[in-house]
């Protein structure tokens, strides 16, 4: 709300991603709108949207004010993910240490898996579990930072949850894993 917070010049909306459109628009004040108007011309009628993508905003919105249960269903299953990450209680694998938790509210979560060679023998484990948690690693991250990529969608269930969770503490934790797939790979 540009009333509530005199400080703020202006807001500025976009419509990618999220929408699934292209384009953006300001909520600013008359007197910035009627700058905008006489001095930023070329760039405003350069980039005017056609009418089917104006149409295709009003229901990108009139979708959003739907979506709250959505919303709040993402949030338990992410609140649930970091939970289950740490959770000292759960004894069928031990948990993972606080700080290898990259924290976020966000549905793209990281979990940091130290080496190259490791984080991407367990996102390859990950995947024969049919759990798609991409590998990030060195030079992208710091070296002893690269990490798992995880997407957590409000398409999937608690139970799928749960798995991730249980493989991702279970591997790991297995201070063997990387040496037994190196003495592998040597051989083959």
């Amino acid at each position: 709300d540009l009333c509530s917070s005199p400080a703020l010049l202006c807001s500025v909306h976009t419509y990618g991603k999220a929408f699934g459109v292209h384009g953006a628009s300001i909520l600013c004040s008359s007197l910035l709108r009627e700058y905008l108007t006489n001095y930023a011309r070329p760039f405003i009628y350069s980039t005017a949207l056609p009418l089917h993508s104006l149409v295709a905003i009003k229901c990108a919105y009139s979708f959003q004010m739907k979506m709250d249960a959505v919303r709040n269903y993402l949030k338990h299953l992410i609140l649930a993910f970091t939970k289950a990450l740490l959770d000292e209680n759960d004894k069928s694998s031990p948990p993972l240490p606080q700080e290898r938790l990259i924290r976020s509210q966000s549905p793209i979560q990281a979990v940091i898996i130290p080496g190259n060679q490791r984080v991407v023998l367990i996102s390859k484990l990950l995947h024969t579990q049919g759990f798609d948690a991409r590998p990030i690693r060195k030079p992208t991250v710091e070296e002893g930072k690269e990490r798992l990529r995880i997407c957590i969608h409000s398409h999937n269930t608690l139970l799928q949850v749960q798995g991730l969770v249980h493989c991702i503490r279970k591997h790991s934790s297995d201070n063997d894993l990387l040496s037994g797939a190196i003495r592998g790979n040597s051989t083959s």
